[in-house]
């Protein structure tokens, strides 16, 4: 029987509930760095680089294709297993937050809750309507000015270029191959599985949101009066949800307001 390939990760020691950490298109593990150094030692923490991503890039057969959200999330799902973790909860960022509810979904019994940290809602509708018309946007503008134009937005004026630009750098840099594939499955996964994938989910679920894709699709930061019309929707699926809004913070949030994301994380431990 072949061994599966598990994805690369970082697996520091600690009590369970583990806490797996989930990052987002076409960014890495290292995003999570302030939640790592809160938490490790007082829980098992786990980093995760989703396939394609970081190290876990293509080789020997491995990792070269399914670039969606289904098999993201079994791959989160096959590491949790091989680790051995018994009880954990799973953050997503961004794209992760489809990674992490997948995993949850495939694995009831040991996954105890959800956080989605800044997450989003692209798409309704038909899923291949959705994946099409990013296909467009991407064939039109090229992946790279795409990527680029897309990453700019999402920092709030003043942040730090010592931040900013590595992240920016690493996305536009990504293979456009994998990069074009995820973006094309996580709108059709919007459109065709969101309602499907949160009425199932039974664990309780924890959103910290800082931006919001109004109806332009243009990234805003959150003000008080911002209406996140997702929320909505999903606490008519889930049920009540815990929601922890930040001001004046940029899409990573996990970067730009750590003890917020820390506090959620902590909360649904």
């Amino acid at each position: 029987m072949a061994t599966q390939t598990l994805i690369a990760h970082d697996d520091y020691a600690g009590p369970e509930p583990a806490i797996v950490l989930i990052h987002g298109l076409s960014c890495a593990a290292s995003d999570w760095e302030a939640q790592v150094q809160h938490f490790k030692g007082r829980n098992r923490v786990v980093a995760v680089d989703l396939r394609g991503h970081g190290r876990s890039m293509p080789k020997d057969g491995a990792f070269d294709g399914n670039f969606d959200m289904p098999t993201a999330g079994q791959d989160v799902a096959d590491l949790i297993s091989a680790l051995g973790i018994k009880s954990a909860i799973v953050a997503g960022h961004s794209m992760g937050c489809r990674a992490a509810t997948e995993a949850a979904l495939r694995l009831p019994e040991v996954i105890k809750g959800v956080a989605l940290i800044d997450g989003s809602r692209f798409s309704t509708g038909d899923p291949d309507k959705a994946a099409a018309k990013m296909r467009a946007a991407i064939d039109t503008n090229g992946y790279a000015t795409l990527a680029r134009g897309m990453f700019e937005t999402m920092f709030v004026p003043g942040t730090d270029p010592a931040i900013t630009e590595p992240i920016i750098t690493r996305a536009v840099e990504r293979p456009p191959e994998i990069a074009s594939a995820f973006m094309c499955a996580m709108v059709a996964w919007d459109a065709g599985l969101f309602e499907e994938r949160y009425a199932a989910l039974t664990v309780p679920i924890a959103i910290v949101q800082s931006t919001h894709r109004n109806a332009n699709g243009e990234r805003i930061v959150l003000l008080e009066d911002t209406e996140v019309e997702w929320h909505r929707t999903l606490e008519t699926l889930a049920g009540p949800l815990r929601i922890t809004r930040v001001y004046g913070a940029g899409h990573f949030t996990q970067i730009d307001t750590p003890d917020e994301v820390n506090d959620a994380l902590e909360a649904l431990l």
